[in-house]
């Protein structure tokens, strides 16, 4: 019974865990997000991550059309 107490622990802190990744979304959805060119450039040439999304499944090119920003 204890054993099973853990393990749902640890999976509850995992999913939370990896929630919290997921809505971060990394440093070149923050970029596009904010409109920040220079700091999208940066992002692409530090091998970021296009894919990364918010945590309702938002990615970098969600926010560049709705921006209707060519440069990112």
């Amino acid at each position: 019974m204890r054993r099973m107490t853990l393990v749902r622990s640890l999976l509850a802190l995992l999913s939370l865990a990896a929630c919290a990744a997921t809505a971060e979304g990394g440093a070149l959805l923050s970029a596009v997000k904010h409109g920040a060119a220079s700091d999208v450039r940066r992002a692409l040439a530090e091998a970021g991550n296009p894919n990364d999304a918010d945590a309702d499944g938002t990615t970098a090119l969600h926010w560049a059309v709705h921006r209707a920003d060519l440069a990112s």
